[in-house]
Formats: structure tokens, sequence, C-alpha cells
């Protein structure tokens, strides 16, 4: 795991999907409304940061070649 890959050309497309994927997160979090109630605020908030982290596991298994990441990736999507 490291970060020898990060900077070659064809890991360039999978990154910046990585990076829409984030955009979309902050766009429906900054949208969110918020009722200042904790319990309905913490699930407003945290429901489109783990689908960002579901979407970003899926753009890695389309490229990305360490096995322990492709298998943490695995258990993202899954769980």
């Amino acid at each position: 795991m490291g970060g020898e890959g990060a900077t070659r050309a064809p890991d360039a497309g999978a990154t910046a999907a990585m990076m829409q994927t984030m955009d979309r997160m902050h766009g429906s979090m900054n949208k969110a409304q918020i009722t200042k109630s904790i319990d309905r605020d913490f699930v407003t908030l945290m429901v489109p940061h783990h689908q960002s982290g579901v979407d970003m596991a899926r753009v890695y298994l389309e490229t990305g070649r360490d096995p322990e990441l492709r298998r943490l990736t695995e258990h993202i999507i899954q769980s």
C-alpha cells in the first residue's frame, strides 16, 4: 500500500473520479437541512458521507491494484 502509483497517468482519471464523488458529497452535505436534532442531523450528514466512501471504493476497484486495498474497498461496499 503506498503512494507509488498515485502519479501515474492511468490513475489520474480514477483520482479525478474519486474527487468528483467528494464534490458530490460536499454538495449534498452543504444542502442538507439541519434540524438541530442531533440524531436526525447525524444521519442526514452521514448518509452522503458514507455513500461517497462506497462510490470511491467502486472507482478504486476499477483500476486499483493493491490486494489489501481491494479487500478493504470490497468490505466498504458490502457493509
